[in-house]
């Protein structure tokens, strides 16, 4: 039996098939530009050494299937696809991907919003319902024997959400454009929050959340979707009731048993942040003393991050504009 399972996340940054506009007519790869950016991508996943891998921006599932059969580690591997509209053109809105080297089974693509988590409160009138991307959830052999149940997930980004008539140079406009996004990020993490619990709750089946969720490990939203932590006062038995409930991050995790933090998946006008990340239930988690295995060691693949404040160079649209996330979980003996 093997001792260790390895899950990542990618955000491709607009994979679609050659000659296939998105976004606008002006946008699209070559031929040999597909050829390229399906090669290094293939050649990435065999460097994250992943198991099970969960990715964003996919316009077409055939686009990465063929960057799959690019990675010796993932070549024949069907991957699981969801959100996508592979007639689009040019294609506006990208979807989301799984890919198992032991199989997985696709459970639901959630698009909307479940009844529980519907946002609303005296005086705010808020009517997102729906995740701006769909969540992809599917079970998953970890290892033999431990199945878990995965969430795929892109979160609205910080991009300002502009209105018609408004203009990206007015800062008020921005700013204005900035609390859009950051509302429908927190209703979509706050939905995602309700999609964990139910699955979670009361059970010992593990739980995976993965994806660009689009916001720092510590910030408001991220958190949302992992739960807060018990006061440290609380009864035992109302801890646990608690604990049964949380996520943890893999790279506090990580931060926690490492001398240094130099964790960042993603740079933007010179700033580092970390915007990918992969959170496990209790049954994954090292301080569990019923856990099933414990995430023990995080890598981030960022070498090929370029700053472009220090740089003046254009990283193009070979690569991706994100670092890949892999958590490594050590089965427990």
């Amino acid at each position: 039996m093997p001792t260790y399972a390895r899950l990542g996340t990618f955000n491709l940054l607009n994979l679609i098939s050659a000659d296939w506009p998105y976004y606008d007519a002006s946008s699209r790869y070559t031929a040999s530009e597909f050829t390229e950016k399906t090669r290094w991508i293939g050649q990435q996943l065999d460097r994250m050494q992943a198991d099970v891998v969960g990715f964003q921006e996919v316009f077409h599932a055939s686009a990465l299937q063929a960057a799959l059969n690019q990675s010796q580690r993932f070549q024949g591997v069907q991957p699981l696809v969801v959100g996508t509209n592979e007639t689009q053109s040019p294609a506006m809105s990208p979807g989301i991907g799984l890919a198992a080297r032991g199989g997985a089974q696709l459970l639901g693509a959630m698009t909307a919003f479940p009844d529980s988590a519907k946002l609303n409160a005296p005086g705010l009138s808020v009517s997102i319902d729906s995740f701006s991307r769909p969540v992809l959830k599917a079970a998953v052999q970890i290892f033999p024997g431990v199945e878990a149940v995965v969430f795929v997930a892109h979160l609205k980004s910080k991009r300002p959400t502009l209105l018609d008539g408004e203009s990206p140079s007015n800062q008020v406009h921005r700013a204005l454009g900035s609390a859009r996004s950051l509302i429908r990020r927190a209703a979509e993490a706050a939905a995602l929050r309700a999609l964990v619990v139910d699955e979670i709750q009361g059970n010992n089946r593990p739980v995976v959340v993965m994806g660009d969720l689009n916001d720092t490990d510590r910030s408001v939203t991220t958190q949302m979707i992992g739960g807060d932590p018990p006061f440290y006062k609380l009864p035992r038995s109302t801890k646990e009731q608690i604990w049964d409930t949380l996520l943890y991050s893999a790279q506090e995790i990580q931060a926690r048993q490492s001398t240094r933090d130099l964790y960042f998946t993603h740079i933007f006008n010179g700033f580092y942040e970390s915007l990918d990340h992969i959170l496990v239930s209790q049954e994954f988690y090292g301080r569990n003393p019923n856990r099933v295995a414990e995430l023990d060691y995080v890598q981030v693949l960022t070498d090929h991050l370029q700053d472009e404040t220090q740089t003046m160079e254009d990283p193009g649209k070979l690569t991706s504009d994100h670092g890949q996330v892999v958590a490594r979980l050590r089965l427990r003996e």
